[in-house]
C-alpha cells in the first residue's frame, strides 16, 4: 500500500514533537488525524489532510469512541503513531512512592496499550497496519532516579515486541521510536546551557516514521 493511501494516527500531536510529525505526514499521507488531550471527541477540520479529535487515551472508552470516528470518517486506519507519554525525574525506587509508579505507568504504558488494543483488530481485519511506539534509552537500560519512567518506557518496548509478534501474519508492522534528546521548547529551557546541535530534532523524528511506515522492519528499537 503506498503512503499517499494511507490514513493515519498521531496521539500527542499537540506535544513538543507530535506537530512535526503531523505536518510531515499531512504532506505524504491521505489523512492525518491529530489527537489532542480532552474527554468530548470533538472533531476539527485544520484544511487540507489534516484533522483534530480530542480524547483521553487513558481511558479505553475515550480510545474506542476516537477510533469508531475515525473510521466514520475516513472507512479505515491505515497508521498509529503513538507519540504521547511523559517523563519525571524522582527518587530512588525504595523511596518512589506507589502512585508515582502508578501515574508513569499510566502515561506512557497503558496509553499505549489502549490504542494497541482497539486498533489491532482493524488492522487484522484488512491484513494491514503500521504501529510506532516512542520507547526510550531509559526504557532500554534503566536511568537512575527515574524508575517509574524507565519502567514505563521498558514496558512499552516489551509491548510492542509482543505485538509485531502476533501482527506478523496479518501485514501489521510494530517498531519502537527510541529518540536520544529531543530538540524542544521545553527541553532547551530545562538544560539551557547543552549543545543543542546534539540533539534529535522533531523533524529527524517524523523522517525516521516515515521511512519505517513504509518499510516491512517489524520488532524493531529504532535509534534516532
Amino acid at each position: 500500500m503506498k503512503l499517499k493511501d494511507m490514513n493515519c494516527v498521531v496521539t500527542g500531536a499537540t506535544g513538543g514533537t507530535g506537530p512535526a510529525i503531523v505536518e510531515l505526514l499531512s504532506q505524504k499521507c491521505a489523512a492525518v488525524v491529530g489527537v489532542a488531550r480532552g474527554e468530548n471527541g470533538r472533531w476539527s477540520n485544520l484544511g487540507g489532510s489534516r484533522f483534530q479529535i480530542n480524547a483521553n487515551i487513558l481511558d479505553p472508552n475515550s480510545v474506542e469512541r476516537l477510533v469508531s470516528e475515525v473510521v466514520k470518517h475516513f472507512k479505515s486506519i491505515h497508521v498509529w503513531i503513538n507519540v504521547v507519554g511523559g517523563f519525571a525525574m524522582g527518587k530512588n525506587v525504595e523511596d518512589t512512592e506507589s502512585e508515582d509508579w502508578r501515574g508513569m505507568h499510566d502515561l506512557n504504558f497503558n496509553s499505549v496499550l489502549n490504542c494497541c488494543r482497539q486498533i489491532l483488530p482493524i488492522f487484522k481485519a484488512q491484513h494491514f497496519g503500521r504501529i510506532i511506539n516512542f520507547g526510550s534509552v531509559a526504557g532500554l537500560e534503566g536511568m537512575g532516579l527515574a524508575g517509574p519512567y524507565a519502567m514505563s518506557k521498558a514496558a512499552v518496548i516489551n509491548l510492542t515486541k509482543t505485538v509485531a509478534l502476533e501482527g506478523k501474519d496479518y501485514g501489521i508492522t510494530a517498531n519502537v521510536i527510541i529518540p536520544s534528546i529531543i530538540d524542544t521548547p521545553a527541553n532547551r529551557k530545562a538544560m539551557p546551557e547543552a549543545d543543542f546541535s546534539k540533539w534529535t530534532t522533531p523533524i529527524q523524528i517524523a523522517e525516521k516514521i516515515v521511512m519505517l511506515i513504509g518499510s516491512v522492519r517489524t520488532g524493531e528499537t529504532v535509534r534516532v
